[in-house]
C-alpha cells in the first residue's frame, strides 16, 4: 500500500502537468527593450538607469548618445549654482538715500540678480519705508543694475523672432527684476457687441506705450506683438467679460523702479522726480536692504515650474560673483562648465542655462554622474525638493519638453533602493505625446507600476 501510495503521489503531479504552465517572466531589460523597440527606428534616445545604493547598472540604451535635452539643462545650472553658493546663499537689494525731515532727496536702487523678488515683496519694502516715517521723495528714484551687463538675452535666443519676444519663456534678464520679468494683461470687453474693450496692466506700467485693437464680439482670444514705442493687443473679447493673458517686458530695471515708484506713491509718500538709470554715488547712505529667500528654495522653485528666467539668471550671477563684474553669460557657463568637470564626460555642450536653446547636448550618461554626485551632496534635500514628484514620492524627476524634444531625468525609488536616471527622446516622427508615452511606460515598469 506505501509504494502504491508513493507511485500515485508521482503519477498525479504528472498528469497535471498537462495544464498551462505559466511562460517564464521577461527580465527588466527585455521588458524595457520591449517598451522602446517597435519606435527605435524613428527616434533617438540615450537612457541609463542606475543604483544609487551600490552602483549596479539596471538599464542602459544608448546612454552616450549626445541629444538636445530641452529644461534638463537645468539640472546641471542648479547643482552649480548650490555647489558654488550655497544652498543659504541670499540675493540682496540695496536702497540708498538720507531721510531728513521725512523727506528723502534722490532714492537709489541697486540691484545683485535677485530672480525671485515679486510684487508682494515689493509692497513690504514700501511698508519699510512708511515704518521709516518717510512721508515724500523730493528728487528722482535712480536705479542700477551694473552688477549685470547690458545682453539682456541668453546667448542662441538674442536674436529672436518679433513673436517670440513677448513670451513669457523668453523673458529678459536684469540685475533688478520683478515678476520674472512678466505683466499680466486684462482686456475687458463692453456691454455690447462692438462697444469699447479695455485694457490695463498687473502691475501697473506707463513706460511704455499699448495700443488696444481689441475688440467687443462673440469670439474670444487675445495677445499682443510688439510696436515701435510699446504694444499693440489684439483680438477679442465676449461683451462684460475678460480676457486674461501675460507677456515679457523690456528694460527691467525700468520696470522694477516704475512700479515701486506706483507703490510708494499708493502707500501715501510722494514722488515728485522720474524714474531714471544711474549708479550710486560713492557717499550714499543704506537705507535700507532687502534680502531674499534662501537659494536653495529658488533653485526648487526652478525646478519645480521650469522657470527660465531664474535659470539664466544665476548663470550671470555665478560670473558676477566668481569672475569679475559685470556678470557675462558666457562667463556664468564656464563657472558650471568647470563645477562639473570630473563629473560627467568632456563631449557635452551648454549653451544656456534653461535648456531654451536647441544648441545644448548631453547624454544619459551625463545626466546619471551629475545627479548620483549631487545625491551625496549637502544641497541634496533642497535640489530634490524641486523635483516633480509622483507615484508616492517613488518618482522625483525634471521634466523638458521642445518641439521634436521630450527628456525625463531625476530618482526613483524601488524597494528601498534609490536610482540615479536619464531617459532622452529625439525625434522628428513622433509627437511629443508618445514619447512621453514611452518614458512614462519605462518609469512604470522600472517601477512595478500596472495601469
Amino acid at each position: 500500500m506505501k509504494l502504491k501510495k508513493f507511485f500515485a503521489a508521482l503519477v498525479i503531479p504528472f498528469f497535471l502537468g498537462v495544464m498551462p504552465v505559466k511562460a517564464e517572466e521577461k527580465s527588466l531589460v527585455e521588458s524595457i527593450d520591449a517598451i522602446i523597440e517597435p519606435y527605435y527606428e524613428d527616434m533617438s534616445v540615450s537612457i541609463k538607469i542606475e543604483s544609487l545604493t551600490n552602483g549596479e547598472l539596471v538599464y542602459e540604451r544608448d546612454s552616450d548618445n549626445y541629444l538636445i535635452p530641452a529644461s534638463n539643462v537645468k539640472l546641471p545650472t542648479g547643482i552649480a549654482a548650490l555647489g558654488n553658493l550655497g544652498s543659504d546663499y541670499h540675493f540682496t537689494t540695496m536702497f540708498y538715500g538720507e531721510i531728513i525731515d521725512c523727506v528723502v532727496k534722490d532714492l537709489y536702487v541697486k540691484g545683485y540678480g535677485d530672480p525671485s523678488l515679486v510684487t508682494e515683496e515689493l509692497e513690504e519694502i514700501v511698508d519699510k519705508f512708511v515704518e521709516k516715517g518717510v512721508k515724500e521723495i523730493s528728487g528722482n528714484i535712480f536705479f542700477d543694475d551694473s552688477y549685470f551687463d547690458d545682453d539682456s538675452r541668453a546667448p542662441g535666443y538674442s536674436e529672436t523672432e518679433p513673436e517670440e519676444e513677448l513670451k513669457t519663456y523668453n523673458a529678459q534678464l536684469g540685475a533688478l527684476s520683478l515678476n520674472f520679468n512678466i505683466v499680466n494683461v486684462l482686456v475687458k470687453g463692453g456691454k455690447k457687441k462692438g462697444y469699447r474693450t479695455s485694457v490695463s496692466t498687473d502691475p501697473f506700467v506707463d513706460y511704455f506705450k499699448i495700443e488696444n485693437k481689441t475688440k467687443t464680439s462673440s469670439k474670444r482670444g487675445v495677445w499682443a506683438n510688439k510696436t515701435d514705442d510699446g504694444v499693440a493687443v489684439y483680438g477679442s473679447v465676449r461683451p462684460r467679460q475678460r480676457e486674461i493673458f501675460r507677456m515679457s517686458i523690456d528694460e527691467p530695471g525700468t520696470y522694477f523702479s516704475s512700479t515701486l515708484k506706483h507703490h510708494l506713491e499708493d502707500s501715501g509718500i510722494r514722488v515728485k522726480g522720474e524714474v531714471k538709470e544711474g549708479e550710486i554715488p560713492e557717499d550714499s547712505k543704506i537705507l535700507l536692504i532687502h534680502i531674499s529667500k534662501p537659494l536653495g528654495d529658488i533653485v526648487a522653485d526652478m525646478n519645480e515650474f521650469s522657470n527660465n528666467l531664474i535659470a539664466d539668471q544665476l548663470v550671470k550671477v555665478l560670473d558676477a560673483e566668481f569672475n569679475e563684474r559685470p556678470g557675462k553669460y558666457f562667463g556664468g557657463l564656464g563657472i558650471i562648465t568647470n563645477y562639473l568637470e570630473g563629473v560627467v564626460g568632456d563631449g557635452y555642450v551648454i549653451a544656456d542655462g534653461s535648456g531654451l536653446s536647441r544648441n545644448s547636448l548631453f547624454t544619459a550618461d551625463d545626466f546619471v554622474g551629475m545627479l548620483s554626485y549631487a545625491y551625496g551632496q549637502k544641497f541634496f534635500d533642497c535640489f530634490m525638493e524641486g523635483l516633480v514628484k509622483r507615484y508616492d514620492n517613488q518618482l522625483r524627476m525634471k521634466t523638458g519638453t521642445l518641439d521634436d524634444v521630450s527628456a525625463m531625468s531625476g530618482y526613483m525609488l524601488k524597494d528601498g533602493d534609490w536610482m540615479a536616471f536619464s531617459i532622452l527622446i529625439n525625434s522628428e516622427k513622433l509627437k511629443i505625446s508618445k514619447m512621453r508615452e514611452i518614458q512614462e511606460n519605462i518609469i512604470k515598469e522600472v517601477l512595478g507600476i500596472e495601469d
